[in-house]
């Protein structure tokens, strides 16, 4: 298992190897403890976990988004689907693990799994760009 998102493809580099094996992969964190998704998100709110994250990596995660969102437009009204779906492309991903905290985001999420893609860039275009980003 292996954490993988938009702002997190580094075990790509080893999607290749784990293919020509058979290996299958679960994941886990699409959203990236909820950067990727369509929530405010309050670094001040100390009963939030990601509070504790260090300065650095708040500021990075946030600007990663940001730029993600520049370079395609469409993605901010379709983060939370895009970020599901991206994950989902690659054939060597068998789960995706995802944390629910309510029966709308449970709902939301099994809505945004059987989209089918809409987009006008690829999967592999945000693959491209992401690793970038981290």
């Amino acid at each position: 298992q292996t954490n993988f998102n938009l702002l997190d493809v580094r075990a790509y580099v080893y999607f290749p190897e784990w293919e020509s094996k058979k290996i299958k992969v679960l994941t886990r964190g699409p959203f990236a403890s909820g950067i990727l998704t369509n929530k405010n998100i309050d670094f001040q709110d100390k009963s939030d976990h990601r509070s504790r994250w260090n300065k650095d990596l708040r500021n990075l995660l946030t600007q990663n988004r940001l730029l993600l969102t520049e370079k395609f437009p469409t993605i901010q009204n379709n983060l939370e689907e895009v970020a599901l779906k991206f994950v989902d492309s690659f054939q060597n991903i068998t789960s995706i693990v995802v944390s629910i905290m309510s029966r709308d985001e449970l709902s939301r999420n099994v809505s945004n799994s059987s989209k089918d893609w809409k987009f006008e860039f690829t999967p592999e275009d945000l693959l491209k760009n992401a690793q970038t980003y981290f």
